[in-house]
């Protein structure tokens, strides 16, 4: 699972909410390698490539626009198998919430990028030869390490 952040990085979290209305920082990759086609055809972005967000940690503002238009949407996607998990995806090739996320915060004119929020993400995609820091698999220390 995804640890929780540091006690230090929650203000700076809310301060980037309250200042953007919307949060979420980058994951590795980009929609061309981890958004089925089909999701993007449903949801009007065919041929997007764009980096990824990072569904373990997402912030919305209620009362901001991007509550309405990604928030919202992104809720509707969740509940429409063909928008989720359309025919043909999996864990190889699709990241069903993460995908949509990426895909309507891009349609709404935001850019998941980097903010060093002190956050630590789990990453457990055993196809994928790097860490969300970018970093190869064998510079990684061992559990306890």
């Amino acid at each position: 699972g995804t640890r929780e952040p540091k006690p230090t990085a929650l203000p700076k979290i809310f301060s980037v909410i309250r200042a953007l209305g919307f949060v979420s920082e980058s994951s590795v990759r980009t929609t061309k390698r981890w958004v089925h086609p089909l999701m993007l055809k449903y949801l009007g972005a065919e041929g997007l490539d764009v980096t990824n967000c990072n569904g373990a940690l997402v912030g919305a503002a209620r009362f901001h626009r991007h509550y309405a238009d990604i928030v919202e949407p992104w809720v509707r996607c969740a509940r429409v198998e063909a928008c989720i998990a359309p025919s043909g995806s999996n864990r190889r090739n699709h990241r069903q919430d993460q995908a949509a996320l990426t895909v309507l915060a891009h349609q709404a004119g935001v850019a998941c990028r980097r903010m060093h929020l002190s956050v630590h993400y789990h990453h457990d995609d055993p196809s994928d030869e790097g860490t969300l820091d970018g970093r190869p698999k064998s510079s990684r220390r061992p559990a306890g390490g």
